[in-house]
């Protein structure tokens, strides 16, 4: 049974369900168990639905509960069991909780959905008015509650990309100006305030992608692949010509985004970040047991990048953090994942079109994959990335036989 054929939560439940998961999940680090329970208790109870079983086995629910599955037996040889096993049991019910989402929620619902509750996420930003200083640019941006730049970026970075695609959706004027226009020019106002140079780099690779799909799905579907195959080539040749040319591109983009060649610092914690996964490079260190207070070497790291409040620190690259927290075997997993989502994105939309569900999955595939560099969106327990990163292999699986091509 495909995501589209199970029974469907009706619209008038399911987007202010969705809209409060987002509001929920962008607030996960700052709030107690209880907002927690209210998203467990919005979902879980649906696992048997108009009797049905939505948790029926399928190819999708396996892959997505794969990495869930391998950080919570880490706590076999994790440095904290007890961190590993109740970070990776949290890990596990909030893909679950996401698989049920993306087979209960019908497309339009989860667009509006997420339009909304990230739209009243940043105005709730926007009430609050906090701006942080960033220890090495010197420069001010709008951190809001979050305390981070960078989360305000990518939420309002969400909030963008899926008010474009309800605005370009056939229904109502109205429904577009309240969950398209409205959220989008909130959304586009904080993602300028927050200065987030990894937002900005990821939003211009989504557009460029979905707006180069588009000009793909123009062509007859048999000249497709072709054409596809031709504009990779493309991509390649123009990169080796650029780093045949001599031409110091990396240094210019990362001066325009007010970067220099460490990455304000990111570099070096890559680098230490490696020699921290060499020490266990086949299992890691344990999921979510690096980042713990009292363990010397993070404490380490915290005083040298002047973090008074440990909590959701990470190495800033998903990779070097998947490698110390689960070895290659968790690499392994992570950047399967990323490629198979890009991959089974653009294969849908060669064969269907730019229908909203897979242009939705390709947007995302690149935005995750591009923030994968530099930041750590989705190998956490809860948060807006988690929730949208396992939302995409289900939303490959629907029949798009019912949509409307962009």
């Amino acid at each position: 049974m495909t995501a589209a054929a199970f029974p469907k939560i009706p619209d008038g439940f399911s987007i202010p369900y969705v809209a409060a998961t987002m509001v929920i999940m962008s607030y996960s680090a700052l709030f107690s168990i209880v907002p927690i329970l209210v998203f467990f208790a919005i979902w879980l109870p649906h696992f048997y639905y108009r009797r049905v079983f939505i948790l029926r086995p399928s190819a999708d629910l396996v892959i997505s509960l794969l990495l869930p599955f391998v950080a919570f037996y880490s706590f076999f040889w994790s440095d904290y069991p007890g961190k590993s096993a109740y970070a990776g049991l949290e890990y596990i019910a909030m893909v679950v909780c996401t698989l049920l989402i993306a087979r209960l929620v019908t497309i339009p619902a989860l667009l509006k959905g997420i339009t909304f509750g990230v739209s009243v996420t940043m105005v709730i930003t926007l009430a609050n008015g906090s701006y942080g200083r960033d220890m090495f640019s010197g420069g001010y941006a709008l951190v809001g509650l979050f305390g981070s730049k960078n989360v305000v970026g990518f939420i309002s970075e969400i909030g963008i990309f899926v008010s474009l695609i309800i605005l370009t959706m056939r229904i109502p004027k109205l429904q577009k100006l309240i969950f398209g226009l409205i959220p989008l020019a909130i959304c586009a106002v904080c993602f300028y305030m927050s200065r987030s140079s990894s937002s900005y780099a990821s939003m211009v690779a989504v557009l460029a992608t979905c707006a180069g799909a588009w000009l793909l799905t123009r062509l007859p579907v048999a000249s497709r692949p072709l054409g596809l195959g031709l504009a990779f080539f493309a991509l390649l040749t123009v990169g080796a010509i650029t780093m045949a040319s001599g031409l110091n591109v990396q240094e210019k983009v990362l001066n325009s985004l007010g970067k220099d060649s460490t990455l304000t610092g990111r570099t070096y914690l890559w680098s230490e970040g490696i020699k921290v996964g060499q020490e266990r490079p086949v299992l890691g260190h344990g999921y979510s047991a690096f980042w713990v207070a009292g363990q010397p070497q993070a404490e380490k790291y915290w005083h040298e990048f002047y973090i008074p409040n440990p909590t959701g620190f990470h190495f800033h690259n998903l990779f070097i953090q998947s490698f110390v927290d689960l070895g290659f075997v968790g690499l392994a997993i992570a950047g399967m994942l990323l490629l198979m989502n890009c991959g089974l994105s653009l294969a849908r939309i060669v064969a269907n079109g730019m229908v909203p569900e897979y242009t939705l999955a390709l947007g995302l595939s690149i935005m995750f994959l591009i923030r994968a560099m530099v930041e750590v969106d989705w190998l956490v327990p809860f948060g807006i990335g988690p929730l949208l990163f396992f939302i995409i292999l289900p939303l490959l699986r629907r029949d798009s036989a019912d949509s409307q091509a962009i």
